[in-house]
């Protein structure tokens, strides 16, 4: 009772989902220690939760790591669905993705793809292999930087780090901390096993 189902999940918890759907059907309820989870595992259920009950599940969950890394979450990615939300939301759509300012953007993601589509044809002539999960990472975070930032990450400090620094927090915003699923004893648990830091 205290952790719920986490003990199902195993490090491969998509598998153990859909496992566990096999057996308790298209629709469970889950208990991840304090949190309660729904799980649709068809695009049937999906589609009839989602119809049913959207304001509901358009939430995310406050998540530790991802707090810490947006601000106590400030951005778009991890805000919960709120007035706040829904305004930066807003603010994005108008003044990054109207058709006008996409393409205002499209010389620099030409030619980033320019640099990329070079690297590979030089590559080939001289028969050398690619990592295409590297080049295509290097060459998201280029134009990432161009628009965000206005500087190339060619030639700057983040050139040779990018890597390290995007996998750094994909593993800090994927960790389990217990003080998301334990609320009074999760914090001393994190602390013990030097996930809070």
């Amino acid at each position: 009772p205290i952790i719920g189902n986490l003990h199902q999940l195993g490090t491969k918890p998509h598998r153990s989902m859909f496992k566990l759907s096999e057996k308790y059907g298209s629709l469970m309820s889950l208990k991840f220690g304090n949190v309660s989870t729904f799980v649709a595992s068809t695009p049937e259920t999906v589609k009839e939760v989602l119809k049913t009950f959207n304001i509901d599940c358009c939430s995310r969950p406050y998540m530790t790591y991802a707090a810490r890394l947006s601000y106590n979450l400030k951005d778009l990615g991890f805000s919960p669905y709120s007035k706040y939300w829904r305004e930066v939301r807003k603010l994005t759509v108008v003044e990054l993705y109207t058709a006008k300012r996409v393409q205002s953007f499209r010389h620099i993601r030409e030619e980033e793809v320019a640099f990329f589509v070079d690297f590979i044809k030089q590559s080939a002539s001289l028969e050398n292999s690619v990592n295409f999960n590297h080049k295509l990472l290097k060459l998201s975070a280029s134009v990432i930087c161009r628009l965000g930032f206005g500087i190339s990450l060619k030639g700057s400090k983040l050139e040779n780090t990018y890597e390290e620094v995007i996998q750094g927090i994909m593993a800090v915003v994927g960790s389990f901390a217990a003080a998301d699923y334990f609320p009074f004893i999760g914090g001393i648990i994190d602390r013990i096993t030097g996930l809070h830091g």
